[in-house]
């Protein structure tokens, strides 16, 4: 796939993308809500952190270990958005059209958690790897 100079394996685009997928299904199993305030899977495991701190962290996490483990930065940027491209599509769905629940703040957080968050992240960890690696030398 080559976007404007962007060089991105499909195969790890498609990965990435199953991965950000999981990583909403997991969260929401483990007790938070990742894609709506009521959890799609009632399990009784709950973590004590709220939602809005959970979240976020950890698709902040993902993009940083993806960033440090990328070897170019714009395939990392690129990757860092198919994580959080789930994570930005399934919360407006499920609350607009399909589950009606929540407010329009509950979505529009949720949504931004996942792309903007996980690219931002991304690239900030592949910053720091560079410029560890340039300090090294």
């Amino acid at each position: 796939m080559r976007i404007s100079g962007i060089r991105a394996n499909q195969r790890n685009c498609l990965i990435f993308f199953m991965v950000g997928g999981l990583l909403c299904v997991i969260l929401d199993v483990i007790g938070i809500g990742a894609v709506t305030p009521a959890m799609l899977f009632h399990t009784p495991v709950t973590i004590p952190l709220p939602d809005y701190i959970a979240v976020p962290t950890v698709f902040a996490i993902a993009g940083a270990i993806l960033g440090i483990g990328t070897k170019r930065q714009p395939a990392a940027l690129f990757y860092g958005a198919c994580i959080g491209q789930c994570q930005f599509i399934l919360p407006l769905i499920l609350y607009y059209f399909i589950l009606h629940r929540g407010t329009d703040f509950d979505a529009w957080w949720r949504a931004f958690c996942g792309l903007p968050l996980t690219t931002a992240f991304s690239g900030i960890g592949y910053s720091v790897k560079a410029l560890l690696k340039n300090v090294k030398k």
